[in-house]
């Protein structure tokens, strides 16, 4: 296998500042290198099972931006390129799993080479792949993707966002910013704390399972948004409603009212992909306009009362059973032992038993875990919680 030990490798953040946010997409984009390849000439080492090899491939110059020729280049595979790799070529992960460890085993790397090779070399499919150079050895590939798959960055992205929001008539300095970057996606939280309600009465006896506040000190429900991204295939490009609490700083998701647009794009030729600077003019108007929309649409009061008064129809129902009904939504929403467990904590912490207070309990442990894509699955779970602990109740 590969040593990448000493390579570069993208980086992780959660609850990263605007600043620093800004400067570690800028050290991504500036390692980002997409190539547009045809399946037939792509090749598994046969040494080497976490390398993919492109083999030369001529091509012209076409008005997308497409330009020069691949050649032969070398791309370190990680995991989640191994799964773009086996459902590219319909091979089940299971099966795929079991060739690569029997490459560790008496077969070598051949097993995992010889089956994919095959395959690729009767597939007359294009694929881009998506990969980050690195000062030494293979490039890091990222993804492996339909030819049909319209490039979003992420610091194009942020960039664009922060232009909607100015152009909605509210100033970047007004609003407190952060960001999460996981390998397969970007998340940035918008909260306008000068937009906000006041929810004392409705949080009732709550106080915050990190400080110890009570509601009653800190009563404020700020309005606020989560602008999403995934530059690997993982997602479309989303922006979300999320309401948070002065309390605690808790964050909740609105799924349901979520905006969406899929990265799909005309089909690309082989080669290296130079994005012309009409598609990227297109792809920044169109995440300004829908921030600009999303920004005059949620972060208001009027949004806020809705979202209060859909909280209040929770806020009174008291949960009897504490364990049985977080074991129950805990399963139902497919919480890990140790999830639940710091659920218990939160719950107990925050002295609201109510069904309300097991969702407050839920998006709590949210800000606590690693993970950024499971932090933000919970707080989107928030509301599927609360009214299945409500209707639990409401059945005993």
């Amino acid at each position: 296998m590969t040593d990448t030990t000493e390579l570069w490798t993208p980086k992780e953040a959660r609850h990263l500042p605007l600043g620093e946010l800004h400067h570690l997409l800028l050290e991504h984009k500036a390692r980002v290198e997409d190539y547009v390849v045809g399946a037939d000439s792509l090749r598994i080492d046969s040494e080497h099972p976490d390398t993919l090899w492109a083999v030369e491939n001529q091509v012209t110059i076409d008005p997308d931006g497409v330009t020069t020729e691949v050649g032969r280049r070398r791309f370190f595979i990680p995991e989640h390129a191994h799964q773009d790799l086996a459902a590219k070529l319909d091979v089940p992960m299971k099966y795929y799993r079991r060739m690569m460890n029997e490459a560790e085993g008496q077969h070598g790397p051949y097993l995992l080479a010889t089956n994919l090779n095959y395959w690729l070399e009767q597939d007359s499919r294009k694929f881009m792949l998506r990969t980050y150079s690195r000062e030494d050895g293979p490039s890091y590939l990222r993804a492996v993707l339909s030819n049909g798959y319209a490039r979003m960055d992420d610091e194009d992205m942020l960039a664009a966002t922060l232009v909607g929001i100015r152009d909605a008539g509210i100033s970047p300095t007004d609003v407190k910013i952060d960001g999460d970057l996981s390998l397969h996606r970007l998340r940035v939280k918008i909260t306008a704390p000068s937009v906000g309600i006041h929810v004392g009465e409705l949080l009732g006896d709550y106080r915050s399972p990190f400080g110890g506040q009570s509601a009653a000190e800190l009563p404020m429900m700020w309005a606020g948004l989560e602008v999403s991204n995934s530059e690997t295939g993982r997602g479309a490009f989303t922006i979300v409603p999320r309401v948070v609490l002065q309390v605690c700083s808790n964050g909740m998701t609105r799924p349901m009212d979520i905006q969406r647009r899929t990265h799909i794009g005309e089909r690309l030729e082989e080669g290296i992909v130079e994005w012309s600077q009409e598609t990227q003019r297109r792809t920044l108007e169109l995440i300004q306009s829908k921030t600009r929309d999303a920004v005059r649409t949620y972060l208001s009061t009027d949004y806020l009362e809705r979202v209060a008064g859909e909280m209040r129809e929770h806020a009174g129902v008291r949960v009897s059973q504490p364990l049985v009904t977080i074991e129950a939504v805990g399963k139902s929403t497919g919480l890990t032992e140790n999830e639940t467990n710091s659920l218990v904590s939160m719950f107990t912490q925050s002295g609201d038993n109510s069904a309300l207070g097991i969702g407050h309990a839920l998006t709590a442990v949210a800000q606590t875990v690693e993970d950024s894509d499971r932090a933000a699955e919970m707080e989107a779970a928030f509301w599927g919680v609360v009214s299945q602990a409500a209707a639990l109740e409401v059945r005993a």
